[in-house]
């Protein structure tokens, strides 16, 4: 089969999918799903933990063992004022929609406290996510829902991270939501950082989010793991950290 072939079977049955419901009644539901001309306000804190490896010096003393890597285990705090807006325009001959979105968030972060007592300078961090949005999947499974894959760039500011403070990368993400009921509407989220734009680091990040929206409130958990890898291998570090939020929704 070629590839021609099969793109067309896809975009065919996707079409064929959205057709099975009126599009007025797609419009309406779909109007009251995140994401969707949706603005959103909130304010959340995370704990985190992990470890970094870096090469430890080697003894200059005459026959003692060379110095292996050194592990240091962490934990570090921190938390965030966040702007999240996003909205679809009209469906497209496939019944699917297209759209955008805009994440901002402005915080502080405490620092990195180690097992040994040490600390890391911690101080304000400042992220922008923006994404073009794809309503590929959409219609009523007993509750009016869609899947939404969004992919973009963003840029980073963290005065915590090891290396490189401030980086640029491409986000790639999908998320689902579901309708329940007049008044509220809830979401899973996943977003993926492959790479990052520092030439001297590889910065990896995973973030989960799950919300539920209650009328013109919200609320929801966290979960980020970012992992920073330097070109020549001598420093290795590992942060997960999860976190809540509360916000206002309009």
């Amino acid at each position: 089969m070629s590839y021609k072939y099969l793109t067309f079977c896809v975009l065919a049955a996707l079409s064929l999918s959205g057709s099975a419901f009126a599009e007025d009644s797609l419009k309406d539901d779909e109007e009251k799903l995140y994401g969707n001309h949706t603005g959103r306000v909130t304010l959340g804190g995370f704990f985190g933990s992990g470890s970094d490896v870096g090469v430890a010096v080697a003894s200059t003393t005459p026959g003692a063992p060379a110095a292996g890597p050194a592990n240091r285990d962490f934990t570090k705090n921190g938390g965030d004022i966040g702007f999240d807006w996003g909205f679809f325009g009209n469906q497209t001959m496939f019944k699917t929609h297209l759209g955008g979105e805009i994440s901002t968030a402005l915080g502080f972060r405490s620092g990195r406290t180690y097992s040994d007592g040490t600390q890391s300078d911690g101080g304000i961090a400042f992220r922008l996510d923006t994404a073009f949005t794809y309503g590929v999947l959409h219609g009523n499974i007993g509750l009016p829902a869609r899947l939404t894959f969004l992919t973009g760039p963003g840029f980073k500011y963290d005065p915590d991270m090891v290396g490189a403070q401030s980086f640029a990368y491409l986000l790639l993400g999908l998320r689902g939501g579901v309708r329940v009921g007049e008044n509220m509407d809830a979401h899973v989220q996943y977003i993926y950082i492959p790479g990052t734009g520092s030439s001297e680091y590889l910065i990896r990040e995973h973030r989960i989010e799950g919300a539920i929206h209650y009328g013109p409130v919200g609320a929801g958990v966290r979960w980020d793991r970012q992992t920073i890898t330097s070109n020549d291998e001598k420093l290795s570090l590992s942060a997960p950290k999860l976190g809540a939020f509360v916000g206002y929704v309009f």
